[in-house]
């Protein structure tokens, strides 16, 4: 196992009796300098097609020994895991055009979270939202602890398993809602966040049943709190059922007597720290 090599490597001579306790034991956290890389994995959504299967961020200083998490991204049509990572678009498909990047990894370094970026490949650079693999219980979770125990472990300074990880947030851009659904539902690990950015074409009945499921934990009092975040466009087909879903939360906090765990905001100013 990935524990025994790391043990071996080291030169420890712990024996098997305590090879459970050297799992968990720090070894040279934090790290730096790692790039960032694509994986090919067994357990891709999509793993014989060819194409890389993640791209994977991790930040400078990131702690595996310390409380982490993980943001795993889904991308929209049209576009694949590298680029939108990236700062500057790329082609994904040579001669197709260059596609959208978010700066992805950029935006994570600027948070300064103790976390590491996993964007997930869909389709290739294709217009759908097939999630592939991802639709079979407990793949997410198959393929984070694939990418973890094969490819991570050797560079975070310690063994790292997907359980390992404290906090779990999906997000999608467009067309990677579907995945997300099948992935928060049974994906075979405990979400704490879910972000979608003008992505809420249809799922509406998942997401309700999250928040819905988890609506004692929308507060950061709670003891495990949870959070959703959703940002819309007029123009990209996701307004009306984005509006709808803010006025059901909205009720059910009202209800809950806690409005102060709901923000809605139409306007496009950017959000004072506060809110």
């Amino acid at each position: 196992s990935l524990a025994d090599a790391a043990i071996s490597d080291a030169g420890s001579g712990v024996d098997a009796a305590s090879r459970d306790d050297a799992w968990i034991a720090p070894t040279a956290c934090p790290v730096s300098g790692i790039a960032d890389a694509t994986y090919g994995l067994d357990t891709g959504a999509f793993p014989t097609d060819g194409h890389p299967d993640v791209a994977v961020h991790v930040p400078d200083g990131y702690d595996a020994c310390a409380p982490a998490g993980v943001v795993v991204f889904f991308h929209g049509f049209r576009n694949c895991v590298a680029n939108v990572i990236g700062t500057s678009p790329t082609e994904c498909t040579p001669g197709a055009g260059a596609r959208s990047a978010f700066a992805l990894a950029d935006q994570l370094d600027a948070a300064g979270v103790n976390a590491i970026l996993v964007a997930v490949e869909l389709r290739y650079d294709e217009a759908t939202s097939d999630p592939g693999a991802l639709a079979e219980r407990g793949r997410l979770h198959a393929l984070l602890d694939e990418l973890y125990e094969v490819h991570l472990s050797p560079l975070l300074g310690r063994p790292t398993r997907i359980d390992d990880v404290d906090h779990v947030v999906l997000a999608s851009h467009s067309g990677g809602y579907v995945a997300l659904a099948r992935c928060l539902t049974g994906g075979g690990l405990t979400v704490h966040e879910v972000e979608l950015f003008d992505s809420l074409y249809g799922e509406l009945a998942t997401y309700r049943d999250w928040i819905d499921t988890n609506l004692l934990a929308f507060d950061a009092s709670a003891a495990d709190p949870r959070r959703f975040a959703l940002v819309f466009t007029d123009g990209g087909g996701t307004a009306s059922q984005s509006r709808a879903l803010g006025d059901d939360v909205e009720a059910w906090l009202a209800m809950r007597g806690d409005p102060t765990s709901f923000l809605f905001d139409e306007t496009t100013a950017t959000l004072e720290p506060p809110a």
